[in-house]
């Protein structure tokens, strides 16, 4: 049986946007990655309320990743409908003979000590964190020194800071502040199409 080498990247999506897709192309090169999945969340516990539904944010992102044979989605999440999407649930039930790494961004790194379970987490998969050009990379060498007690193998992306945020779109988008170099032209047109935002 052959072992694949994947990549988790987790997030609302909502919507997704160029810095999604420019972190999952990055992660593939840099990785070697066979493919990675992008996995829309259920309903996020630290992030709250979604905008799109979730058939609106899986065509999103079915469109900003169609021309990417080995960017993936997983919709795990969504399906599982739970009170909360909880990152070591994904994994319990995606685990099998595969090699996952699950990819964070440098924001996410600062307090994955507060995820759930998240000591597990180390356990199950390798890290791999973006490290965007404004955040202290003391400070996200001081926690991957903790994490690494666990003999874990951490790797570190480089990454490009892209300054744009799914709820900076959705203000714009409400704002009537053009968003097109943000997002991918489909996407764009799918989201005045749905009168989403």
């Amino acid at each position: 049986m052959v072992v694949k080498k994947i990549g988790l990247l987790g997030g609302s999506f909502d919507p997704i946007h160029i810095a999604h897709v420019n972190l999952a192309i990055t992660a593939l090169k840099f990785l070697f990655l066979d493919e990675v999945q992008l996995i829309p969340a259920g309903n996020p516990w630290q992030k709250g309320k979604l905008h799109a539904s979730s058939s609106e944010r899986i065509d999103m992102i079915s469109l900003a990743i169609k021309d990417y044979e080995n960017i993936k989605i997983n919709n795990i999440e969504i399906e599982r409908n739970d009170n909360n999407s909880y990152t070591i649930d994904t994994i319990n039930a995606i685990s099998d003979t595969n090699k996952y790494i699950l990819i964070l961004g440098s924001d996410q790194i600062n307090n994955f000590h507060s995820w759930h379970n998240w000591k597990e987490i180390i356990k199950k998969v390798d890290l791999a964190i973006a490290k965007r050009d404004n955040n202290p990379f003391l400070l996200i060498k001081r926690i991957i020194k903790r994490i690494k007690k666990t003999n874990k193998h951490i790797h570190v992306l480089p990454l490009k800071k892209i300054h744009v945020s799914s709820s900076y779109i959705r203000e714009c988008i409400k704002k009537s502040i053009p968003v097109n170099r943000f997002l991918n032209p489909d996407v764009l047109e799918y989201i005045k199409q749905k009168n989403i935002y």
